[in-house]
Order: C-alpha cells, then structure tokens, then sequence
C-alpha cells in the first residue's frame, strides 16, 4: 500500500503491462482462466492467485477449504460483520458486532463491539504500533475487544499439519499460534483465531472480509453481514465485458496485480457463501449480492483457483 495516492506503486513500464491484462481480462477468464495467476504473479516469490497446477479441489462445503483453528475466541448464537463502516443499515444493533478494518468511530448503540483484521500491519496499528503514516489512520483507542484472524503465511506454511491427528492437531496450532502472537510485538490482550486458505503456496490474496465472515461462520450459529461491497462501486452492468471490469480498482491505489487477485477471491467467495448458505445460517445485506448473480464465476473464474 502507498502514503500517497498521486503516487503509483510500480514502475510505468508494469503499469503497462497491467493496462493490457485489463483489456483482455474478458478473453483471459473465457479461454485460460487456469493460467490467470502467471500472467499476474510472474517473477514474484509470493503468488497472489494459486499457480494452475496449485489449484485446490472444490469442496461440497465451502469451510471445508479453509484451517480453522479457535484459540481463544467465544461462542457466539448471532453475530453482525460490519465492512467499510455500515452502521446505519445494521438491524439489530444489540447483536455481537465486529468491524472489519476499522477507521471510523463506533456509534453508542453498539453495546458488545469487536474490532477485527486479518492484516498484520493494520493490527498492529489497531494495537498501537502503526508502521507508516497509511495505517495511523487505524491507530485508535480501541473501545471494545481486538481480533486478530490469522491468515496463512510462511509461519504456518511449513507444518504439513495433515501428518497429525485431531488432537495433536490442536495441540500443534495451538502452539504456532502462541509463537504468532509473539511475533507481532504487541503486548495487549486480543483474541484470536487461524482461519486459513489450504492452498499450499506462500501467499495468497484473501482479505479480512472474507477471513472474518468465515470465521465467523465457523464461531457462531448466524452471520449478519453489511456493507460487504467486495470492491464494487457504482451499479452492476449488466454485459460480461464491462461485469469483469470490475475487477480492477485504481491502478495509484495498490499493486495493480495483488488487488485484482484480491478482488478475484472475494468474487469467488461472495459467490459460494450467498449460493450455498440459506438465510438461517447467513444473510448478506449489500450490493455484493449482484455477484452471486453472476453465473459466469462458476463456470470460468472458479478455474482460478479449482482444479
């Protein structure tokens, strides 16, 4: 990410080249969606979409493609998730509520709050410890309780945690997790919890939303979700050529290829979670719900990411 807006975050010549992927990102998903992540994450050591033959298989239940681990985190009956604020259109604000990524004050009608990330650097900020002028912004006294939804990286990267039990399972993300907290340098009580793409790569691009939406999932019985835009601004159009536009955002906010995987991910994910969980398990309030409209995702940007 960048200080700066005016300032673009990679060189002319790449920006370029990510100008002519978005111009054919229509042919791209019809004819090689499976080799999307070498055209955008060729030459870096951390792909951002899984290389074709990383690809996972597709499971019947969506949590099932994700390592869930509760290390310290309650049970919850109903839950609301926040995204990019949307506390006005919140219906029961007497709920649990947990604000994702959170910049902005906390109206007084929320009695039981949780401010939530999956970012490092913006949970340290959250913590106290902003590392540049970008992330003071999240840099606030904290009027509630701290999550911190671990992602998958390099620390839980190199356990092949399949070579053990259930139990000694536990026991060993149990003890991974102690070292992670350890590892952000803050010294605060939070809590936390790992849920975790079982892609086997070093780094893939799922954001906080879509983490805490699964943990959720995973920690409570209903998920209330609002403002969950998956990077949609402006209505929907309704032809394939301008609906895949939409996933690219401004080339001076962030790294052109790390946003569009980003984007790609949440498409994906919006898409199963509205399809797949009735409204007694998951209600999503939002344009997002344009995207699992969209029939296009399964039967080409699924090949992403599934074999």
């Amino acid at each position: 990410m960048t200080t700066n807006k005016s300032f673009k975050t990679t060189k002319p010549v790449y920006l370029f080249y990510f100008m002519l992927l978005k111009a054919l990102t229509p042919f791209l998903i019809l004819f090689t969606p499976s080799f999307m992540s070498w055209f955008f994450d060729f030459g870096r050591v951390h792909r951002r979409l899984p290389a074709r033959q990383d690809r996972i298989k597709k499971k019947e239940n969506i949590l099932d493609e994700f390592i869930f681990f509760n290390y310290n985190s309650p049970q919850f009956d109903e839950v609301n998730i926040c995204m990019r604020g949307g506390v006005d259109s919140v219906k029961d604000p007497s709920l649990p509520t947990f604000f994702v990524n959170p910049h902005k004050n906390t109206p007084s009608k929320f009695k039981d709050t949780y401010y939530v990330t999956s970012d490092r650097l913006i949970f340290r900020a959250m913590m106290g410890h902003s590392d540049n002028n970008f992330y003071k912004r999240f840099n606030k006294n904290i009027d509630g309780k701290s999550m911190y939804v671990m992602p998958y990286g390099p620390w839980l990267q190199k356990y092949n945690l399949e070579d053990y039990s259930n139990e000694n399972k536990a026991l060993k993300l149990k003890e991974l997790i102690k070292s992670r907290r350890d590892d952000i340098g803050c010294d605060c009580e939070y809590l936390s919890t790992v849920c975790a793409h079982k892609y086997k790569g070093g780094n893939i691009q799922i954001g906080s939303g879509i983490l805490c939406v699964l943990a959720m999932l995973k920690l409570s019985k209903k998920v209330n979700v609002y403002e969950w835009d998956a990077f949609l601004d402006g209505d929907m159009p309704n032809n394939f050529i301008g609906q895949t536009m939409k996933l690219w955002s401004n080339f001076n906010d962030f790294h052109p290829g790390s946003r569009f995987s980003a984007i790609v991910f949440n498409w994906i994910y919006a898409f199963r979670l509205i399809n797949e969980l009735d409204s007694s398990r998951l209600t999503v309030h939002g344009r997002v719900n344009d995207i699992s409209k969209l029939r296009w995702i399964k039967k080409y940007l699924f090949k992403v990411i599934y074999k």
